[in-house]
């Protein structure tokens, strides 16, 4: 429920009947004791967070955004400017790796985090024991502490996030407008971070509004009187997030190592602003109600997992019993929360597979918070005994969490993804071209590449996820412009191998439009062979075989079964290419072989279709008739499975 507002905008407001937040009413002053929770819980989760950081480059967009870091880049869509400007200042500390330093800046960020939840919790709820127990909660649950460990830019997102929220809570309390100043700046900085800041503003707009507009007697009067303030306020954070988006295109003109949709004109700019490249996944699965039911109960049940349901319920209970103390403020919170979580869920419509799952989760931080912060209401308006029961309660949650957390998702050990990608390099000749069909087979190259110079002698042909059309004539932009669609790539392709006299490396067999090219299989790769083409003894498969003992299979396997995505697409693709070596050597094991790197992956809809196309391509039409239909079990509605068994209708 919404309360007055007096007609001074500087002036204290009745606040709910709470006696440790009526103490508070009026002052904006943090007491000495606060401020040091607050630090002190910080500083404690920092430290925790810095003994798991990784000396190497881990996988998802970890190798991309430290090279983009280091060398004042463009990552990919929407290009973070905030956040690399910020990051490559951690790239200057004297300390381990590249990687690591900016793997601290995410540290340094999720317990900043930390420090403005404790702050906001106590602000709240009155109790400073209840809100440093809550954010604990939160800081070593699955989700945060993996984002704080490695680089990333969620965890500036949800400091962020944290910091407006807090301002809200002091603007409520005696409605100074420089509080809602305050917010505007933070707003703008985070426009130029995420796009989860975009969605959410409206939901900070329309409360500062409807707060203010039920305590005017005279609508007309209160439009023209604050009108003016809030375009202003809104120009404020539209002119610094457009301010640092300049960055993009004027750093883009120094032509950097990482220069990603090249956003020097404004029509790539714009395109690169709205993460026109991704636009496909918004659109390319099917939409229902049934589906989204699906997807809340499969993206919610791994949020609630991830805290052992003990900070959801109490969260949950702790916003119910709020409201009743009419907590408006807490309202916007949860409200922030769950409205991200649900937009995102709704714009993304993610498929039930593991990959979306580990995209999607991100989205949930915000949730995250809510949560923590209703557990801390719940614990500071109990009573005694009933708080000291919600506290062991927590208590005994955080421990097995921060055990787990901190070795399941320790990043620290971490070296598959580094290891396979120096693998790769190593494998490939002199001065070859390297076609990667995923980001695990490109970014942590990148990394080696522009911050190491490891191999930087060899070609990244899709580095952005679309083809590098300097590889091509002039000419060839008119035909399939600077950002080429992937069914063009065949034609592509077959140009490039008669054009470049190169070797040619791939890390996924294509179509190609010439007949007349044939692959040869090396390690993981696959080298488009021209008629002149021979092949070299390094070639071979004594020096080139897959084999289960290799140290880095094995590292690959340990980090899939720790948690560690990246690892587990490593293992998979390690264990389909010697099910591919099997077939084409007519030898046993390949089907052993598929359902190892099914195990290691997950036994998920991709892994199997992945499986059941293998095994459609070598002819063994039984076990691939057998894979698609275990495919369609596990998502009645994919689309790739249908086709695949219609094909092999006749089979």
């Amino acid at each position: 429920m919404m309360m007055g507002v007096p007609r001074s905008h500087e002036t204290a407001v009745p606040q709910p009947n709470n006696e440790a937040i009526e103490a508070a009413a009026g002052s904006t002053a943090f007491s000495r004791g606060d401020l040091l929770a607050a630090l002190a819980t910080a500083l404690f989760v920092l430290s925790v967070y810095v003994l798991q950081l990784p000396v190497k480059i881990t996988g998802e967009d970890a190798g991309e955004l430290a090279a983009a870091a280091y060398v004042l880049g463009i990552p990919h869509p929407p290009g973070y400017p905030l956040w690399c400007l910020l990051a490559h200042v951690f790239t200057w500390i004297p300390l381990y790796t590249v990687a690591w330093r900016v793997a601290l800046f995410s540290a340094v960020m999720g317990a900043g985090t930390v420090c403005l939840m404790v702050l906001l919790g106590k602000r709240l709820s009155g109790s400073r024991i209840a809100s440093v127990v809550a954010t604990l909660a939160l800081a070593f649950s699955f989700d945060f502490l993996g984002q704080s460990i490695i680089p990333e830019v969620y965890t500036l997102n949800t400091f962020l996030l944290a910091a407006s929220w807090l301002l809200l809570a002091l603007w409520y309390e005696n409605r100074a407008d420089r509080f809602l100043w305050a917010i505007a700046v933070v707003q703008g900085l985070n426009f130029a971070n995420h796009n989860t800041s975009i969605a959410i503003a409206p939901l900070f707009a329309l409360f500062v509004l409807a707060v203010e507009w039920r305590g005017c007697a005279n609508t007309r009067s209160f439009l023209v009187a604050r009108l003016l303030l809030y375009t202003m306020l809104s120009l404020l954070s539209v002119l610094i997030a457009f301010a640092l988006y300049c960055y993009l295109p004027i750093r883009s003109l120094a032509n950097p190592p990482i220069d990603w949709g090249n956003p020097e004109t404004l029509a790539n700019w714009w395109r690169h602003f709205k993460r026109a490249q991704y636009e496909f996944m918004v659109w390319e699965n099917p939409r229902s109600v049934g589906r989204f039911i699906k997807q809340l109960q499969w993206q919610g049940g791994f949020w609630i997992a991830q805290y052992y349901l003990v900070i959801p319920a109490l969260g949950g209970m702790g916003y119910l019993f709020i409201q009743r103390g009419r907590r408006v403020v807490a309202d916007l919170i949860l409200l922030s929360g769950v409205y991200t979580f649900l937009v995102f869920l709704i714009i993304q419509n993610p498929s039930q597979d593991k990959e979306w799952l580990f995209v999607m989760r991100v989205f949930s931080l915000p949730l995250s918070l809510s949560a923590a912060l209703g557990a801390t209401l719940l614990i500071g308006r109990a009573s005694r005994r009933p708080k000291i029961l919600y506290l062991l309660l927590i208590t005994a949650s955080i421990l097995p969490m921060a055990y787990l957390q901190t070795n399941v998702r320790a990043a620290q050990g971490r070296s598959a993804v580094e290891d396979y990608a120096r693998k790769l390099l190593s494998v490939l000749p002199e001065n070859a071209i390297y076609v990667p069909s995923a980001d695990h087979q490109s970014f942590p190259l990148q990394y080696l590449q522009v911050v190491e110079g490891v191999r930087t002698d060899v070609t990244l042909a899709r580095k952005y996820g679309y083809l590098d059309m300097s590889l091509f004539p002039p000419e060839s932009l008119d035909k399939y412009s600077s950002f080429p669609a992937r069914r063009h790539e065949p034609e592509l392709f077959s140009w490039l191998l008669t054009l470049d006299t190169r070797p040619v490396y791939f890390s996924k067999r294509p179509s190609l439009k010439d007949a007349d090219l044939r692959f040869e299989s090396c390690w993981l790769l696959e080298r488009a062979m021209r008629a002149s083409d021979v092949t070299a003894e390094s070639w071979s498969e004594a020096n080139c075989a897959l084999r289960p003992e290799d140290p880095l299979f094995l590292q690959a396997r340990s980090e899939a079964r720790s948690g560690d995505y990246t690892a587990s697409v490593i293992g998979m693709e390690w264990c389909f290419k010697s099910a591919a070596w099997c077939f084409e050597a007519g030898q046993e094991g390949a089907l052993a072989w598929l359902d190892r790197g099914i195990g290691i992956y997950g036994r998920v809809t991709t892994s199997v279709y992945n499986a059941g196309a293998i095994a459609a391509r070598y002819g063994d039409y039984a076990s691939a008739r057998r894979y698609f239909e275990e495919a369609l079990v596990l998502d009645p509605s994919h689309q790739p499975s249908m086709d695949a068994l219609k094909r092999l209708a006749d089979k």
